[in-house]
């Protein structure tokens, strides 16, 4: 019993930093409508970074070993182009934000001269935000110019981050009831949203991964073949992304999936492989 809890290392941190977000003038240095340099705005555009990692290291000792780490964490910062008239009034999650983030690496020795790992990444769904769908002055709600203004009610990525399907639903109802059909500043017609049967605001990134390989002896001690067999993303997690937050017919869908790079959770691959140990 001492023995194993000798060999195991258990580390709990909590990290945190904040920095300017490298900025443009074209993109939030607006001052008074007017675009210029503004020092007290590129004071204030702060990126914050928090997390508590919690980390168990098991070291090589009867025949297996493994490091395992959960992080729950948070990203914040602002979207500056929601609104040109209030550059700090989008707050939130910034979209690499992964409030989860699991990992285990393990592997054990086998009877017979095999060895078998095992590998295995989880993160939460990433932030999400709602926003209208036509002409930019039809869906210029706050009059700044732009046309890519958020759901009333869905505050900047909001989606998965306090919001849910259902909360998306309401406020849907309580826009096409209290403002659609009415004039934006710009002279245009708000829009009615009519959200599809089928939606969703983001999907859990997974991937497990595995390996076996056995060593052969080919002369005394001095020379040993090693065969490998590996699969990556063994259940063929389809891992889908940059679903589309635009109030359109294709509200909430997919556009793209992980890519082909073995370990990163695209779709299931074999490899096998063979080496001369000396």
């Amino acid at each position: 019993m001492r023995h194993a809890l000798l060999s195991l290392l258990v580390l709990v941190a909590v990290l945190g930093c904040s920095g300017k977000r490298p900025v443009a003038p074209a993109d939030v240095l607006w001052k008074d409508g007017n675009q210029a340099f503004d020092d007290e705005a590129y004071e204030r555009a702060i990126e914050q970074y928090k997390a508590l990692l919690v980390k168990l290291d098991k070291r090589f000792a009867r025949r297996y070993a493994f490091t395992a780490s959960y992080a729950l964490s948070s990203l914040r910062g602002f979207d500056y182009t929601r609104d040109l008239n209030n550059l700090f009034g989008n707050s939130g999650y910034l979209n690499a934000d992964a409030r989860h983030v699991f990992a285990l690496n393990s592997v054990v020795d086998l009877p017979y001269g095999f060895q078998a790992g095992f590998i295995a990444n989880l993160n939460s769904s990433q932030p999400f935000s709602a926003t209208l769908n036509g002409l930019p002055a039809d869906t210029d709600i706050n009059g700044d110019g732009t046309g890519n203004d958020l759901l009333p009610g869905f505050g900047f990525n909001k989606g998965n981050r306090g919001i849910s399907v259902s909360d998306l639903r309401k406020l849907v109802d309580a826009y096409n009831q209290n403002f659609a059909g009415k004039t934006t500043p710009r002279g245009g017609t708000m829009p009615t949203v009519t959200l599809p049967s089928n939606y969703q605001f983001g999907d859990i990134f997974q991937s497990y991964d595995a390996r076996l390989s056995k060593n052969f002896k080919l002369y005394q001690e001095k020379l040993a073949l090693e065969l490998i067999a590996e699969v990556f993303n063994m259940f063929n997690i389809s891992n889908l992304s940059g679903f589309n937050g635009r109030l359109d017919p294709s509200f909430g869908q997919p556009t793209a999936k992980a890519g082909q790079a073995f370990g990163f959770g695209g779709p299931r691959a074999w490899q096998f492989a063979g080496r001369i140990k000396f």
